[in-house]
């Protein structure tokens, strides 16, 4: 095991451990009724009243608290991804990748949640 984690680059091995840190103590928060996702770390523009413009670079750390698979099946593809990058582009492209991609998504999503939260302001209007 040692040998396999001493193989992993060290910009991907950082990655990792700061995302399963950053949802341990978002999971360990979680038990005791405080949901540090919904007040600080996930972009949710409209749906908190302490949305912040740094959501959209802490949003990329932060995982769904309720559903295990969403923490596992994202830092997957990072991996498989991860490697790629790091190959063509060294540890500092692993990271400008991670922190771009992360923000372009986050700028997408909110978008997206934008959208919905129009939507519904004007449907509960026409009722």
């Amino acid at each position: 095991m040692k040998k396999l984690i001493q193989r992993i680059p060290r910009s991907i091995l950082l990655i990792l451990v700061i995302n399963i840190i950053i949802y341990l103590f978002v999971l360990l928060f979680s038990f005791i009724g405080v949901h540090l996702n919904d007040m600080f770390l996930g972009a949710y523009p409209f749906a908190s009243p302490n949305y912040s413009f740094h959501q959209i670079f802490t949003s990329m750390f932060t995982h769904s608290e309720y559903d295990e698979s969403h923490i596992i099946v994202n830092l997957i593809i990072f991996l498989l991804f991860s490697f790629g990058v790091y190959r063509t582009y060294g540890n500092r492209g692993v990271y400008i990748t991670y922190i771009i991609s992360g923000m372009v998504s986050s700028l997408i999503a909110m978008g997206y949640m934008s959208s919905q939260y129009v939507e519904n302001i004007y449907y509960l209007k026409k009722v």
